[in-house]
């Protein structure tokens, strides 16, 4: 029998769960029928390998990418990288790069440029925003970094764009991020979803579940969680309480407004929770809410409607094309004033909010199945 094709998966780290992490992995794990998956790295954590038994994972021992060790020393990851893409290529199998997000795309891609003989694919969940958002560089905590970022964003979008040319195609999340592709780098791409394979647990009416207001993800600034914490407070919700899900620098600015506002026994910051234990907090949440605006996709937001919670977030970004309006969650211009109000409003209107819950399950099961993303992406390996 023939030796199964390469596809050599090639990003930052898998040291965080969910994210382009998750998106990536979740692709390649489907795609092990057809190849020998690997997966090159900075770093690795255990509990996330090894739910993705098909995928052999290869770490350079290298710096996190918000190191100034990896920016310093990047040849030298570089060149690790590229000897274990040698090594690879010497077996005379055919070879996919399936390359992930900034910087690590631009490993795969100048390997691409230095030997031809191999396939280079970007899965790109967005255009670096450290390169082109001004408001993601304004949002870094860092004034040295941020200042950095501004300074360097010129040069290494000259960098990025001459990279990015050495594809051979490109896997959006979103049509926004499409639009961010075509505007950028003026090459067209292809749409494939992130998918949701929620845990099979009951559902119960929005009525029976815990007046909770929910959100998870990474807690930077950029999220604008403050801007919920405050919306909470405003809202008078007196008989809810707010979740927040997450990890990240913005905490400790999150924890003094919470300080400040005297809400401490209403709103509360979790981390470590287990995947399982996530799904049991969404399945008895009664709204989802993300503040973000220009979300490139918003994996957090699909999976709370898989579970029967309703959805707020901005109508921008991937959001825009995630959440149906008045069917399966409801899309505003998000400001602190807005979101209170609308918080408000469906606090009180429970038949609206099992409305919303229903659709957005059914809506979740015919939109965003991994297995058709995977149909969709197998085309281009």
């Amino acid at each position: 029998m023939a030796e199964k094709p390469l596809l050599i998966i090639i990003h930052p780290h898998f040291t965080l769960p969910g994210g382009a992490g998750k998106y990536i992995l979740e692709i390649a794990q489907r795609c092990t029928d057809d190849y020998e998956v690997i997966a090159i790295c900075q770093q690795a954590n255990h509990n996330i390998t090894q739910q993705y038994p098909g995928v052999v994972f290869r770490s350079i021992n290298g710096p996190l990418t918000s190191s100034f060790w990896f920016w310093l020393l990047w040849p030298i990851w570089y060149c690790k990288t590229a000897w274990q893409l040698n090594q690879l290529r010497a077996t005379s199998r055919r070879v996919t790069l399936f390359c992930s997000v900034f910087p690590a795309h631009w490993f795969g891609l100048l390997y691409k440029r230095l030997h031809r003989d191999v396939r280079a694919v970007w899965l790109c969940p967005e255009p670096s925003a450290f390169i082109y958002s001004d408001t993601w560089k304004q949002a870094i905590t860092s004034p040295l970094k941020r200042f950095i970022a501004k300074v360097l964003s010129p040069v290494l979008a000259v960098i990025d764009k001459s990279a990015v040319r050495q594809c051979d195609a490109i896997i959006a999340d979103s049509k926004y991020t499409q639009q961010h592709i075509l505007d950028i780098y003026h090459q067209t791409s292809v749409v494939g979803y992130p998918g949701v394979k929620a845990q099979n647990i009951p559902l119960q009416p929005i009525g029976l579940r815990t007046k909770r207001i929910l959100t998870v993800g990474r807690l930077t600034t950029f999220k604008r969680v403050d801007v919920l914490v405050r919306a909470f407070v405003l809202a008078d919700l007196f008989d809810f309480r707010l979740d927040i899900i997450g990890t990240g620098e913005a905490v400790p600015q999150l924890q003094q407004l919470i300080t400040e506002l005297r809400c401490s026994d209403r709103v509360q910051i979790r981390s470590g929770i287990s995947d399982s234990d996530l799904a049991q907090i969404y399945a008895d949440s009664r709204v989802f809410v993300l503040c973000s605006k220009g979300e490139p996709f918003g994996l957090v937001v699909v999976e709370a409607m898989a579970y029967g919670t309703p959805v707020i977030a901005d109508a921008s970004g991937g959001p825009a094309e995630t959440v149906l309006d008045h069917t399966t969650g409801e899309l505003i211009n998000l400001t602190e004033t807005t979101l209170a109000k609308t918080l408000q409003t469906l606090a009180a209107q429970t038949e609206v909010l099992q409305r919303y819950g229903d659709a957005g399950t059914v809506w979740v099961k015919q939109e965003f199945d991994w297995q058709n993303t995977v149909n969709k992406v197998k085309q281009y390996l």
